[in-house]
């Protein structure tokens, strides 16, 4: 017998049809490529966020960067700011990259049928991304490999791990969160579309700038980033 299987509809407008015609087959062998493109990203993505969240002050910069000493030495007043959200300011700035790159995976590899459900998608996995880049590699450092094995082997020691590790990473997450702050801050003035409509104002005209600047681009902006 067959059943049907009923469910919120999305907008019209919202609809991407051309994953309606996708098979069954074909969508399970794209689902399957495009589960490993995001394991290869996970995996390219991890070696910098552990090299930014292990350089913690304005020292360890200076030592694998010696003209960031001669910067300083001219501008005494910033080292303060530097020594404390430099690190943090670069993983905001790099971790701002993955939403894109995960919708271009979602979007070329899953059959989505809607582009409310890819936002969605993003979500769930961006969570998963930042739970492990920002909250385990935080916790347990270079060991994250070792952490993950013994999380997987008997998942409740995850919260002794975090337990014992957290503590000692509290600066970094005061200096986190203050950057998180002004980044969500300078988002509200929506510079972006600033930009866009100011440098195509000359070109375009004042109607359609305003047109072509919106709306912000959804794999950052969009409520799963």
């Amino acid at each position: 017998d067959e059943e049907f299987v009923m469910s919120l509809p999305p907008q019209p407008s919202d609809v991407i049809y051309g994953d309606l015609a996708v098979p069954r087959v074909g969508q399970w062998l794209l689902a399957s490529f495009g589960f490993c493109c995001i394991l290869i990203l996970f995996w390219c993505f991890l070696p910098v966020v552990v090299i930014l969240t292990s350089v913690t002050n304005l020292k360890a910069i200076e030592r694998h960067f010696p003209k960031m000493h001669m910067f300083v030495d001219v501008h005494p007043r910033l080292h303060a700011l530097l020594d404390g959200v430099f690190a943090k300011m670069a993983l905001v700035m790099f971790m701002s990259l993955l939403p894109m790159m995960l919708m271009m995976i979602f979007h070329r590899f899953y059959s989505l049928k809607a582009h409310a459900w890819a936002q969605l998608k993003l979500q769930r996995w961006y969570f998963g991304f930042m739970a492990v880049y920002i909250l385990l590699i935080t916790a347990v450092g270079s060991s994250l490999l070792a952490g993950l094995q013994r999380i997987y082997d008997h998942p409740p020691v995850v919260f002794g791990i975090l337990a014992n590790a957290l503590p000692t990473a509290t600066n970094f997450f005061l200096e986190f969160m203050l950057v998180q702050w002004v980044s969500l801050g300078v988002n509200l003035t929506r510079y972006m579309q600033a930009v866009k409509y100011l440098g195509l104002r000359p070109l375009l005209g004042t109607r359609r700038a305003a047109e072509l600047a919106e709306p912000e681009d959804q794999d950052y902006y969009g409520i799963g980033g």
